[in-house]
């Protein structure tokens, strides 16, 4: 029973390091079809492919699905240098509920994320509404236990969902939700921005919590470019070169027209392109296009393997989806149930958890859904904006829902200095907004981003679009360069896109400085050597002694004292002072800065310099 199955599983409360959502459907290795004819329609390629997943009736009375899963993630925006570079962040076995009649999916998970941590996760999807259950958000911001998610992550849950599951895409062109039709050969398939080799590797497979060093497989040119390097020794622990992983896992993504069908989807945002083996029958492949804050359009490819037989249907027991050719899921079932009975409370929604859902945001979330998933705390849709005032004309604005960057602004006598813009573009078009009403008259001269990855910097084409200069540390020029110059979307055209400029970018040498003078708050940032990127840099307002970091650890500080602790508790080990707050110490010795306030990207409250001096002092 499947309220067994959730009855034994443990409900601790934990903390998840990323938001990364489960589901799909199995896979089988079926029966295979002969003298499939050369010559069909949509019909006949519909009967073909009902044949090869189990037959009309089966699929037309498939009204539920339950299986058990393993999957791993990865996620692109968190290497150690801009551009490149993928994590593998979570491993994840997991019972999955598809209840397809009535549009519900349910997921119970126990977690295993990069460290070594385990937490238990119960994701719960109803229509346009959705639960989290057993754990707290990734950086600390909602209760624990049972959580209601916001619309963008419901919807971009259940997209993913259905293009993991070929039977729930054929089903819906059985009941009509779904039209098809037939496919040019090699039509579509280099649509997009696709990633090159460089852009993929290295693959963190973990990284150490106190320290920041990290474990990578990749090629040899990485290595023997880096290796031996002073960056190198601060940032890696070891290095596995396998000049072959990443064909190993792209294994099954070329099909060719020769021997497969191209069925489009239409009816599910983006068409959808079916690769149908003329032979089996089988889903061998199937590719759409969405968008990205980073990259604009992408193709998504998810390809099904290793087809088995479970009863009377045919399901792939391996499943991999790409993100523009870089591994984000891979997953591999074991078991599988066909129409199981389920009691009614096992998706029963929380009464005291119910919201109106937000159409337009879930709509949004469709679009961009890998995105979404793999930084889910970052929201896609407009946000309501918030401010807390830190100085006279020193502002931190943030995003409602939270957005978990926390974005400065900087009045000045000639403009408006922005310091760290987070990810979502839409938060960038209303603090654009919420600097003109307040400052109205003066432009946005500046934008300062601490480093690449997506949480930071995704948000800043409104920015450009706005006029200001980017400010970067010289290691991330090209990669801005790309990112500011990239080719119109069709999906989700920005402000950028929208509003075309030429951008000037500012790239502060490694061991330079760059100042913006002003007679009251002039701002000099100062590049900082850190195990966590090669290109971070830190921003000082000066007159006022406010010290804006990213990555340093001060946010962590501030949740600590809100918590009264001086250290997380732990072993000796884990209780010494985390890298990035020793790398800050050195940098702040190092230019003699005198910054008594300092504000880190990931929480409003500020932390003293006299309490920041206390945590990495802390003894036991």
């Amino acid at each position: 029973m499947l309220s067994d199955f959730v009855r034994v599983m443990p409900r601790a409360v934990l903390m998840v390091g990323l938001s990364v959502v489960l589901g799909a459907l199995f896979s089988s290795s079926g029966r295979a079809m002969s003298d499939a004819p050369s010559q069909l329609d949509s019909a006949d390629v519909l009967d073909l492919v009902l044949k090869g997943l189990g037959g009309r009736d089966l699929i037309a009375g498939l009204n539920a699905i339950a299986m058990d899963t393993d999957r791993k993630s990865f996620i692109k925006g968190q290497g150690l240098e801009p551009g490149s570079g993928i994590m593998s962040v979570q491993a994840i076995k997991s019972r999955i509920t598809h209840d397809i009649t009535g549009n519900r999916w349910r997921s119970d998970m126990v977690i295993e994320i990069i460290g070594g941590e385990q937490m238990f996760r119960t994701e719960l999807l109803d229509g346009d509404v959705g639960y989290t259950i057993g754990t707290a958000d990734p950086i600390g911001a909602l209760s624990d236990n049972v959580n209601a998610m916001s619309a963008d992550v419901v919807s971009s849950t259940m997209k993913t969902e259905r293009l993991l599951n070929p039977h729930i895409l054929v089903k819906g062109i059985l009941d009509g939700s779904l039209s098809a039709s037939l496919m040019d050969a090699g039509q579509n398939e280099t649509e997009g921005r696709l990633f090159t080799e460089d852009e993929i590797l290295p693959i963190t497979v973990a990284r150490e919590r106190q320290s920041g060093k990290r474990t990578l497989i990749g090629n040899a040119a990485w290595l023997e470019r880096l290796q031996g390097t002073q960056y190198y020794d601060v940032s890696v622990t070891d290095y596995e070169t396998d000049e072959e992983w990443l064909d190993r896992w792209h294994d099954g993504k070329d099909v060719h027209p020769s021997t497969h069908i191209q069925l489009q989807l239409d009816g599910d945002d983006n068409p959808i392109t079916l690769y149908i083996d003329r032979v089996t029958g089988r889903v061998s492949k199937l590719q759409t296009l969405q968008w990205d804050v980073i990259y604009g359009d992408i193709p998504v490819w998810v390809t099904f393997q290793d087809y088995q037989t479970f009863g009377d249907i045919v399901l792939p027991t391996l499943v991999k989806l790409s993100y523009g050719g870089a591994p984000r899921l891979e997953e591999t079932r074991s078991t599988a149930m066909v129409n199981p009975k389920i009691d009614e409370a096992y998706f029963s929604v929380p009464e005291d958890k119910a919201y109106e859902p937000d159409l337009e945001v879930a709509a949004r979330g469709r679009l961009v859904s890998q995105s979404m998933l793999a930084f889910g705390f970052a929201g896609v849709g407009r946000p309501t904006i918030g401010s807390v005032e830190i100085d006279t004309g020193v502002y931190l604005v943030y995003a409602a829902p939270i957005d978990a960057v926390y974005t400065m602004v900087v009045e000045q006598e000639n403009g408006i200095v922005v310091i760290e813009p987070g990810m979502n573009d839409l938060k960038g078009e209303e603090v654009i907004d919420w600097i003109n009403q307040r400052f109205p008259g003066k432009p946005i001269t500046h934008l300062m981003i601490s480093h690449f990855h997506n949480d930071h910097s995704g948000g800043l084409r409104p920015y450009v679009a706005a006029g200001a200069a980017l400010v970067v540390h010289e290691e991330g020029t090209d990669f801005y360069k790309a990112q500011v110059n990239r080719p119109k979307s069709q999906i989700a055209p920005d402000a950028l896109d929208r509003a075309p400029v030429d951008v000037e970018i500012i790239s502060i040498p490694a061991d330079g400085t760059y100042r913006i003078d002003d007679p009251e708050r002039p701002i000099v940032f100062y590049p900082v050597e850190i195990a966590h990127t090669s290109d971070m840099i830190l921003a000082v307002v000066e007159n006022k002694g406010i010290l804006y970091s990213s990555d340093f650890y001060v946010s962590a500080i501030a949740r600590m004292l809100r918590a009264g602790l001086d250290r997380p508790p732990g072993t000796p080990d884990t209780r010494t002072p985390f890298h990035a707050a020793v790398s800050l110490a050195k940098a702040i010795d190092k230019h003699k800065l005198d910054v008594p306030v300092m504000i880190g990207a990931h929480d409003k409250d500020t932390v003293s310099y006299a309490e920041f001096r206390a945590y990495l002092d802390a003894r036991d």
